[in-house]
């Protein structure tokens, strides 16, 4: 039953090998990039002091493409608050909207001062680092004692 189950499973690596197995099929053809960039990226919450080094591929790509981007920070208090900004520069993104509160947080109805979606950062563009050096710049924003993972 095992063997059988597998065997129903099996994914094929490459259009190719799946065209061998199933000839009478039409072969798949590879998932076609994006050839135009969206006009606007907005990313919610995006834990850049836990998530840094999974972010990179994304950001890179939102850099490269000149793609306006705006990071929306979580709740107060938050890392992010204080490194944000300063995580996104490490990346080589060019911040044109510093950080600054967001003028429409979610709160609660009677506490204010429990606010969600608190502060927002945009950046556009930029020098980002090469792949390679992600982990050099971890470890250098370590010393300077930002947290980040």
């Amino acid at each position: 039953l095992q063997d059988a189950v597998a065997t129903e499973l099996k994914v094929s690596d490459t259009p190719e090998e799946e065209a061998a197995e199933n000839p009478d099929e039409p072969p798949m053809l590879p998932t076609p990039q994006p050839k135009v960039p969206p006009t606007m990226a907005i990313i919610a919450h995006p834990q850049l002091h836990r998530y840094f080094s999974d972010f990179y591929p994304a950001i890179a790509w939102l850099v490269e493409n000149n793609v306006p981007t705006v990071i929306v920070g979580p709740s107060d208090p938050d890392p992010s608050w204080k490194q944000d900004e300063v995580l996104l520069k490490a990346f080589g993104c060019d911040v044109v909207l510093p950080k600054r509160l967001n003028p429409y947080p979610m709160c609660l109805p009677n506490n204010p001062k429990v606010r969600k979606c608190n502060h927002i950062i945009g950046f556009r563009g930029g020098k980002i680092i090469p792949k390679d050096k992600v982990t050099r710049t971890k470890i250098d924003l370590l010393a300077k004692d930002y947290n980040v993972r």
